[in-house]
């Protein structure tokens, strides 16, 4: 599956997935999502579980940020609070629907870290692109491309 059908596909799952009447919407075209699907596409992984891994990614990315933009007016800012742990709920939804357990657990402490990081006002945007590239290197071989 090439990048663009890999992102095409997570996201028509992902759409499934989040209730309509939550009002997000989910941009397929941003840069942070095409580098992860490239870097997936990289590793021989079966097709339904690089989408589980992008669709992981891609929640879990967009309920951090909507936490981390809280700087906004007091409406705003519960919207974006209630958004953000909408998409984290949907996130391990997801997950376990996609039996990814694995995933979750690898995540899990990743995802503290990024709060506490936050807490304290440091850097932490970097953190969890760097965890599912560990997570996929170790667990997979890099795909071999037959030269034609």
């Amino acid at each position: 599956m090439n990048t663009s059908q890999l992102m095409t596909q997570t996201f028509e799952q992902l759409k499934q997935q989040l209730a309509p009447e939550a009002g997000i919407a989910i941009a397929l075209d941003t840069r942070w999502v095409k580098e992860m699907a490239h870097f997936l596409n990289e590793y021989d992984v079966d097709d339904a579980r690089r989408q589980c891994i992008l669709g992981c990614y891609v929640l879990l990315r967009l309920s951090l940020q909507s936490h981390g933009d809280v700087q906004e007016e007091k409406q705003e800012l519960t919207r974006k609070i209630l958004d953000g742990d909408y998409l984290q709920s949907i996130y391990y939804e997801y997950a376990l629907a996609n039996h990814a357990m694995d995933l979750l657990n690898a995540l899990a402490p990743v995802i503290k870290t990024i709060h506490i990081r936050r807490i304290e006002g440091k850097p932490a945007e970097f953190i969890l692109p760097t965890a599912i590239h560990q997570f996929v290197t170790y667990r997979y071989s890099k795909a071999a491309y037959e030269v034609i």
